[in-house]
């Protein structure tokens, strides 16, 4: 409720500027991510595109059991979160 101090007194001026701020700022999430995309996708690509690299060139050298392992991990992790949100979420 970071709203509530601000239309304590009643005044709806505060609370509708409030009101239209909050309704704008979901979507400003979206601008990092698609930064992020953004950079990491030019950042990788234009080497395989224009023939200055081999594509077997550009992979990493990681071996098959650290990709399975930091998968595990990430998925083990992702649960333990996810059942400790629905926990803390669905307690009466």
């Amino acid at each position: 409720m970071v709203w509530l101090p601000f239309c304590g007194d009643g005044d709806v001026s505060m609370t509708t500027a409030i009101l239209i701020y909050s309704t704008g700022s979901p979507p400003l999430g979206l601008w990092p991510r698609s930064w992020v995309g953004l950079t990491n996708e030019v950042g990788r690509q234009p080497w395989l595109v224009y023939n200055l690299m081999r594509t077997s060139e550009g992979v990493s050298p990681i071996p098959a059991g650290n990709v399975i392992w930091s998968l595990s991990l990430f998925l083990i992790i992702f649960i333990v979160v996810g059942k400790s949100y629905f926990y803390y979420v669905l307690r009466h």
